[in-house]
C-alpha cells in the first residue's frame, strides 16, 4: 500500500507528464488502458527519498542511485526531465544488461519467484540455501568432476555479471544492511 507521501510524490510527478509525452516516450496508443497510462510516475518516485519518510525522516535532498537493465531507462530518464520542476535532486543511473535469474540463462528474475535472485532483506541463511541449491555456476555435478574437467566457461553465469552483483556475498550484504540501517 501506497504511504501519503508516497501518493503526494506520484501526483507531484503525474501533474509533469503530458499524454502526449508518455506516448512519445513509451508509444502508448488511444487503446491503451488508463493503469498502462498512469503507471510511470508509480515507476518514478521510489527515486525520491521524500516517498519514504519513515527511512529518511528530512532528508528529502539525498540522491539516488538506481541500478537497473535497460527497459527501465525511459522511467528514470523521464524522472530525471520531473526531479528539478518538483524540487528535488536529479537520480543518478547505472544501466547493465538484462541480470538473469539464479538459476541461468533460461531464467528470469521475478518477484513471483523468490529463488530466482539474491535480495537485500534475505538472511544469511536464505543466500547461502539460495546459491547452494539455485544458482547457476557453469560447474560440475560433483567436486571430483569439477576438479578434473573444470567449469564449462561457456555457460558460466558469473562471465556476464556486473563487478558489483559479484561483491554480494552474505557478509557483505551483511554489512551493507548493517550500515544502511544504523545510518537511516
Amino acid at each position: 500500500m501506497f504511504t501519503n507521501a508516497f501518493y503526494e510524490n506520484m501526483v507531484k510527478v503525474a501533474k509533469c507528464i503530458t499524454f502526449n509525452k508518455v506516448v512519445g516516450i513509451f508509444g502508448f496508443t488511444q487503446e491503451d488502458h488508463i493503469g498502462k497510462i498512469s503507471f510511470p510516475p508509480v515507476q518514478e518516485v521510489p527515486s525520491f527519498p521524500s516517498s519514504f519518510p519513515h527511512l529518511f525522516p528530512g532528508k528529502d535532498q539525498l540522491r539516488c542511485l538506481i541500478p537497473c537493465a535497460i527497459d527501465q531507462d525511459p522511467y528514470f530518464r523521464m524522472t530525471r526531465d520531473v526531479a528539478p520542476r518538483i524540487g528535488y535532486q536529479k537520480p543518478a543511473l547505472i544501466e547493465s544488461s538484462f541480470f538473469s535469474a539464479l538459476q541461468g540463462e533460461t531464467g528470469r528474475m521475478s518477484a513471483s519467484d523468490p529463488n530466482s535472485a539474491i535480495y537485500v532483506t534475505d538472511s544469511s541463511k536464505d543466500i547461502k540455501n539460495k546459491v547452494n541449491r539455485y544458482a547457476f555456476s557453469g560447474g560440475q555435478d560433483s567436486i571430483e568432476n569439477h576438479r578434473k574437467y573444470g567449469a564449462n566457461l561457456e555457460t558460466e553465469e558469473s562471465r556476464d555479471t556486473p563487478w558489483c552483483m559479484k561483491m554480494m556475498t552474505p557478509y557483505f550484504l551483511e554489512r551493507w544492511r548493517s550500515i544502511f540501517y544504523h545510518r537511516y
